[in-house]
């Protein structure tokens, strides 16, 4: 008799596992700016307290994390890995001023 392996979507569960494990990782996850600064009126707290144009003219200098953008999309995203080293004062540019 064969044994067959179940399948989500045509994908092993095993690998889907690893594939979603791959995903939660902190060092491939992106964030967006409101979720770093926070948004007071959709109820999401900060992680660096600071005004929008503080953190705009951190990225400028090269004291906060360049952004990544998805596509064509205008809306720039954070390494989450990188925001969680600036919070902990790990954060090193890799740009040379």
């Amino acid at each position: 008799m064969m044994t067959t392996k179940a399948k989500v979507l045509g994908v092993e569960i095993e690998k889907a596992q690893q594939i979603h494990n791959d995903i939660a990782r902190p060092e491939n996850r992106l964030i967006r700016l409101e979720q770093i600064i926070g948004h007071e009126k959709k109820g999401i707290p900060p992680l660096i307290p600071m005004s929008r144009q503080g953190w705009v003219k951190g990225v400028k200098e090269g004291r906060h994390p360049q952004p990544v953008y998805l596509g064509n999309s205008r809306t720039p995203f954070y390494r989450l890995i990188e925001i969680l080293d600036l919070v902990h004062g790990e954060y090193r540019s890799d740009e040379v001023a």
